[in-house]
């Protein structure tokens, strides 16, 4: 009797031990499931959200991996952030965190600082933007001796074909750096002194600035410059710091090329072509220092408009060619670096192929879409 007994408490601890052996099993499949679809879930997250921005930025100015980006969910001063943290200040350095705020730090000790997801792995970074305006992720998570890596990118779905040059004049202070964030890039080279200011600033934090003396940027010559008789628009923000005597804003070509500058002896905004030999169109504006404006010149067909803060200040028709001229494009001064501005620009496009305007407006309150 004390054998059998002694069997079937020997068989019931084994199918005890079985039992276990199997439960430790499935919660270490569970927790492999968990893992995966936890991260599985932050990455659509992150994906859907980032689809409905814009003006993306891999964010590294504080040695923290991460992405910022421009979106209609939250105000126009602000920026939503992804960020892995750094350890220290910025959170876990093996999490993914979410906020919103006008830079990374206020984002970071804001109300709506959220963990995305946790167990982060990479040995590399998980943000990056292609040249095309790509965004690509790349999430590697581990737990024990399992893990999982998940890649996605992301394509912004308001894309601008008419853009085609985009400068917001962002990045840190001193950078001599200026992207462009049109569908067709163009490489941007700063000349003289020309380089980003973080004390000025329209939106984003920074703007380009220029110091009256030889300071301008150059792009290289393109068919996107050659506006011929076709529609066109040139806007931007600036801000004077000297209006005195004849100021370049932007040119194209050689001395006999198309550019725009403002007189202050006379008063006005003017755009002209051959050496200035040929008036396309001038409208009556006296700018004052140390203030914000919107400016846009306007060409519908033979109709051409100047706006100041979405203001029409002078229309007139002219059917004018408006060459293909060789040579660099120039912002901050009239062809070939003359007249150079001194001040402050920001969020500067040119746009092929439409009227952005040809009544008054509101000029938006945050940074013009990629």
């Amino acid at each position: 009797m004390m054998a059998a007994i002694a069997i079937l408490a020997f068989v019931a601890l084994a199918v005890i031990m079985a039992l276990v052996s199997i439960q430790q099993a499935w919660l270490k499949q569970k927790s492999g499931i968990e893992l995966f679809n936890n991260a599985r879930w932050a990455m659509e997250s992150m994906v859907n959200e980032i689809r409905r921005g814009c003006n993306y930025t891999v964010y590294a100015t504080v040695g923290v991996d991460g992405l910022r980006f421009r979106s209609p969910l939250v105000a126009d001063t602000e920026y939503i952030f992804y960020w892995r943290g750094d350890g220290t200040t910025y959170g876990n350095n093996d999490a993914i965190f979410r906020g919103v705020g006008a830079d990374l730090s206020s984002a970071n000790s804001s109300s709506s600082r959220k963990e995305v997801v946790n167990l982060v792995a990479n040995t590399s970074s998980v943000f990056s933007v292609s040249d095309n305006n790509l965004v690509a992720i790349e999430l590697t998570v581990r737990k024990g001796s399992r893990s999982c890596v998940l890649k996605s990118k992301a394509r912004p779905r308001n894309r601008d074909p008419y853009a085609k040059l985009l400068l917001h004049m962002d990045g840190t202070d001193g950078a001599t750096s200026f992207p462009d964030s049109a569908v067709a890039t163009h490489n941007v080279t700063a000349i003289g002194n020309a380089q980003v200011d973080t004390a000025q600033s329209k939106f984003g934090g920074a703007s380009a600035l220029f110091n009256g003396s030889g300071d301008y940027l150059t792009v290289p010559d393109s068919d996107d410059w050659a506006f011929g008789t076709g529609y066109f628009t040139i806007d931007f923000w600036v801000r004077y710091n000297n209006t005195s005597g004849d100021i370049g804003i932007y040119g194209h070509g050689p001395s006999n090329g198309f550019f725009m500058y403002t007189r202050s002896s006379d008063s006005t905004i003017n755009v002209v072509i051959d050496a200035g030999a040929t008036m396309l169109f001038s409208g009556t504006w006296a700018p004052v220092i140390n203030t914000w404006y919107h400016v846009a010149l306007v060409r519908n067909a033979n109709n051409w408009y100047w706006f100041i803060n979405g203001s029409q200040i002078a229309t007139t028709v002219n059917p004018s060619l408006v060459g293909n001229y060789t040579g660099v494009a120039a912002i901050g001064s009239a062809v070939g670096g003359g007249n150079p501005f001194s001040g402050w620009l920001e969020e500067l496009r040119i746009s092929k192929d439409i009227a952005r305007w040809t009544s008054n407006f509101t000029p938006l309150s945050m940074d013009y879409q990629n």
